[in-house]
């Protein structure tokens, strides 16, 4: 239930939604979207300055591993260097000493025993595992150990052919250096060669040094050594050739070549990448060392240590395939070549995404924590300012039109928080005082148009305290109190001849000008059909007949009285209306039950009946509305025919009509009290005194 309300005051509010919450539902929705943006645009921001971050510190971390790797590089060429040095000079003693000694060659192969003393002792002295001295055509006329005499250079494997290159008498090198390989004269040994022209004869000096001593000397200086860029719990690598030539684990497998550097003119990439299970972002940059000259690398800094001990690690760990010797071979091949892929370099700094974006998880929940506490603040402060200054103004506002336009036009609208609301209180104040003028002027004209019609309508009701005063026969007296200024109440009272007179009482539905409109045309129907001849029954049939045509929401009831004042005999029709008292002589007043028709203007094809009864010397007769028995009052409840009835007992029966008539009309007010009368009140009391002739008949017909 609470959901559904929340999702409806925050997505579906409707046009009978207040103000207040319709504003809130709005502030609440922008405040939400507001916050949620915020969280995407502060999430995108410390991610871009997270990689902006660390693409900086990648960038030191590059340039400090090539500065690390450019000083492995020279210090392994200055080593290399001292050893090309140590090896010529080497190479030289000994080429000396056999020009000096010519007899430590032993050059009859059958003394193989006087060279191992000869060279041997020589070896040792110079610390050097393998001396071979070949003549002019590439044959070792003299080696220590001597199993190797006798071998041909020229037709030996590639390592013996290439020291042929030192009997070219055109382009012989100054000395040869090969890399770390196994002894040909002493299986399961690793020796480093070096070749030199011999001084004494045609021919040349060939030496070998056991790679564990160059090991010993040249693996200092080793990349893995030298390059220790510390990248805390990242990674950090140095490539060549799609081969890792650090020793940092984590980048071994690698992808290089989605990076695509090497084959586009792309120098650098930031990539996201899986490293041993973990998403990482990595660094990659791509340095041509040998071809930038700022780096001032030149083609003889080329050769590396491990090139000089490949031979050697190839054999510690095993690999003696054909298929890696022939790729080691092609290898070899490109570096001897000098490509334009030994220039390049790929270097990479990799950090794991867990880390690196552990500051930004943290000022995330701070940055969430903040937003949240700074968007409540100001929806609370901006729903008290509305509330406030907004709402509760056009509250007010609100319920004084609502006294307004419940017709309370003294209602002032008095709400000036600000400019806006003091300038629409004015405009309404002076709204409602135009209106307020309008209405008055619009009533003074109604009530002077109702004062005329009230005039009119009295003027329609016949006078009966002087017209008939002179009668000795009977006493009549009738009163009308319209609820308003004109009603639908009438009565009526005139002669046909000399002993016959009518009258009557009539209501019509509703009240004020229409009603008196309808009572004002049925009283001129009654009178000129009365008048005409007909009978009684007859004139009210007409009048129904006339009334009904052309007419859908009025009606009349009526009791409509003939009497013959020489017999005391009356014919009456009741058209629906209240049953008239009677007292008789000496007697009470109590109701008659008369014959009852239908009422009047309803339906025209309908034929009313009359009946008689007889009035004798000293009865009473009274006609009335119904605005007499159902005059209310406040918690007590209508006057009722009980209560008429008792009123007009307790007036003596010797009272004129007017006093008895008033005495009634007295007791009604009493009752009421000051509330305002619910219908038209009429009564018309009839006092028959004795038989006779109307004396007035001739001066009623003159003035009728």
């Amino acid at each position: 239930m609470f959901s559904d309300n929340l999702r409806k005051f925050i997505l579906k509010p409707s046009e009978t939604t207040p103000i207040g919450e319709l504003f809130f539902s709005w502030l609440l929705r922008y405040v939400l979207l507001a916050l949620i943006l915020s969280f995407i645009a502060s999430f995108f921001m410390e991610t871009l300055a997270v990689r902006k971050e660390f693409h900086q510190l990648a960038d030191a971390k590059i340039d400090e591993g090539v500065n690390q790797w450019l000083a492995a590089q020279r210090t392994k060429n200055k080593l290399i260097e001292a050893h090309t040095e140590y090896l010529r000079s080497t190479e030289n003693a000994i080429a000396e000493i056999i020009r000096l000694n010519p007899d430590i060659l032993k050059a009859d192969y059958e003394k193989s025993d006087a060279q191992e003393e000869g060279l041997g002792e020589l070896a040792k002295r110079l610390q050097i595992a393998e001396i071979n001295v070949s003549d002019g055509n590439g044959y070792i006329i003299a080696a220590y150990p001597s199993n190797s005499l006798g071998v041909s250079f020229k037709e030996g494997n590639k390592h013996l052919k290439e020291f042929m290159r030192l009997l070219d008498p055109n382009d012989a090198p100054p000395i040869i250096i090969q890399p770390v390989r196994e002894s040909f004269s002493e299986p399961g040994a690793y020796l480093l060669y070096a070749g030199i022209k011999r001084t004494d004869a045609p021919g040349f000096i060939q030496i070998g040094v056991p790679g564990e001593w160059i090991r010993r000397y040249m693996g200092l200086s080793s990349v893995t050594n030298f390059v220790t860029t510390n990248m805390g719990n990242g990674f950090f690598g140095i490539f060549k050739n799609g081969r890792l030539i650090t020793e940092f684990n984590g980048l071994e497998k690698l992808p290089l070549e989605d990076l695509d550097l090497e084959d586009t003119e792309t120098t650098e990439k930031i990539e996201s990448v899986f490293l041993n299970g973990r998403l990482c972002l990595i660094h990659a940059e791509l340095k041509r060392l040998y071809q930038d000259p700022s780096y001032g690398l030149t083609d003889d800094d080329k050769l590396l240590v491990d090139d000089l001990l490949g031979d050697e690690l190839a054999a510690e760990t095993g690999e003696h395939k054909e298929e890696e010797k022939e790729e080691k071979k092609e290898v070899e091949e490109e570096d001897a070549g000098g490509s334009e892929d030994d220039s390049q370099f790929i270097f990479i700094a990799a950090m794991p995404q867990t880390e690196l974006f552990k500051s930004r998880r943290l000022m995330f929940a701070c940055l969430i924590v903040v937003n949240f506490f700074v968007l409540l603040i100001t929806f609370l402060m901006l729903s008290y300012f509305i509330k406030r200054f907004i709402v509760s103004s056009v509250y007010k506002i609100n319920r004084s039109l609502k006294k307004i336009t419940n017709g309370n036009l003294e209602e002032k609208v008095n709400v000036k928080t600000s400019k806006e609301f003091t300038d629409l209180s004015n405009g309404v104040n002076t709204t409602v005082g135009a209106l307020k003028s309008a209405m008055d002027e619009v009533k003074r004209r109604v009530e002077e148009e109702l004062r005329l019609a009230q005039k009119i309508q009295e003027a329609a009701l016949p006078d009966l305290t002087s017209r008939y005063s002179r009668e000795k026969c009977f006493d009549v007296y009738a009163v009308n109190r319209p609820m308003h200024l004109v009603g639908g109440d009438m009565y009526d009272f005139f002669y046909l001849d000399e002993k016959r007179l009518v009258f009557y009482v009539a209501d019509v539905s509703g009240h004020g000008v229409a009603a008196s409109l309808f009572m004002m045309k049925t009283m001129a129907l009654v009178k000129n059909l009365a008048l005409s001849g007909i009978s009684l029954a007859d004139v009210v049939t007409a009048t129904n007949r006339f009334l009904a045509e052309n007419n859908t929401t009025m009606f009349v009831t009526g009791f409509f009285c003939e009497f013959d004042i020489s017999t005391g005999q009356m014919t009456y029709v009741n058209a629906g209306h209240n049953p008239p008292f009677i007292r008789r002589n000496e007697g009470t007043f109590m109701p008659i039950k008369p014959h009852i028709n239908l009422i009047l203007g309803v339906t025209a094809n309908l034929t009313y009946e009359s009946a008689t009864m007889q009035l004798d010397p000293g009865d009473e007769f009274m006609l009335y509305t119904d605005g007499i028995t159902e005059a209310t009052a406040e918690n007590i409840g209508c006057f009722e025919a009980s209560r008429a009835l008792e009123t007009l007992n307790s007036v003596p029966q010797n009272k004129s009509a007017k006093e008895t008539t008033q005495e009634l009309l007295d007791a009604v007010d009493r009752f009421t009290g000051n509330a305002e009368p619910s219908d038209d009140e009429t009564v018309l009391f009839f006092k028959m005194k004795k038989y006779g002739k109307l004396r007035e008949f001739a001066e009623c017909q003159a003035t009728r």
